[in-house]
């Protein structure tokens, strides 16, 4: 039995399909980054939509995310309504391959006003990736790291490298042993996450630096969270060898002081 979300899903396509906003589930399938085939299975609910066909459908066609996940509401939000709904704005390449984003530090501020700014987002450098898995997933950002509050894990200038979670998955998608850029309306920052959107509508937000206290974020606050998928760094930290040579060194001294307890006691014995 397919899901109530893959049902709705095929409701709003063929709504899609009947007042021609759309061509064919071809053109669908390509605008959402699908494949033919898979978006078929689904049309037919011989298989469950996915959460990155639901971001995607969502953003380019204004699909109306209340009533994907609980029925309520209209199939669509007419354009004078998409404040109530994030919609991302996208750089491509020639190629039409959507490109990574890089947010500097410099940039942070501007960005939590104008996240969705077209010619604000235009104006940031954009690039690709060699093609790793987790490229082509889902839409990505890069955010330069500010601080020392995440050391020794992300350093001050880092990259790091996320992938988009819409506000719909927040509630499935967030877990504790995992980094985020979470975009408020004062500023980015990137930390671990306790949720507690569920009973307290609220994130806790925790630092690597033992010197920097955890503290909270209402959800109302929050414009975007973005999971981290990897991290550039140039900076490297020096092995010291010495202090190492003498932990070893030590390690072998306990286990011969141990070795030789035990004999003396079995010396004692006889």
């Amino acid at each position: 039995m397919p899901s109530q979300v893959t049902k709705r899903f095929n409701l709003c396509f063929q709504e899609l399909i009947k007042s021609k906003s759309i061509r064919s589930a071809r053109q669908f399938a390509e605008e959402v980054s699908c494949y033919p085939q898979a978006l078929n299975e689904i049309l037919k609910e011989r298989r469950e939509v996915n959460h990155d066909i639901l971001e995607q459908a969502i953003a380019k066609y204004n699909i109306n995310a209340q009533f994907l996940f609980t029925g309520n509401g209209p199939l669509f939000l007419s354009e004078l309504k998409t404040n109530d709904l994030t919609v991302l704005t996208i750089v491509t390449d020639h190629q039409r391959k959507e490109q990574i984003i890089h947010v500097p530090i410099e940039a942070h501020a501007g960005y939590s006003m104008q996240q969705n700014n077209p010619n604000y987002i235009g104006e940031l450098q954009s690039y690709n990736l060699p093609n790793f898995k987790f490229v082509s997933e889902c839409t990505m950002r890069s955010f330069e790291v500010k601080g020392e509050s995440m050391n020794p894990v992300f350093l001050n200038g880092d990259y790091v490298i996320c992938a988009y979670i819409h506000s719909c998955m927040w509630d499935k998608s967030i877990y504790e042993n995992k980094y985020y850029v979470i975009v408020t309306k004062d500023g980015i920052v990137l930390k671990k996450i306790t949720d507690r959107l569920k009973q307290e509508s609220i994130l806790i937000l925790h630092s690597e630096n033992d010197e920097f206290s955890s503290y909270s974020v209402a959800a109302k606050d929050i414009i975007e969270i973005w999971e981290v998928k990897a991290k550039i760094t140039s900076q490297f930290k020096k092995v010291n060898t010495e202090n190492h040579s003498f932990i070893q060194l030590e390690k072998r001294f306990d286990k011969y002081e141990s070795m030789l307890q035990s004999l003396t006691q079995k010396v004692l014995t006889n």
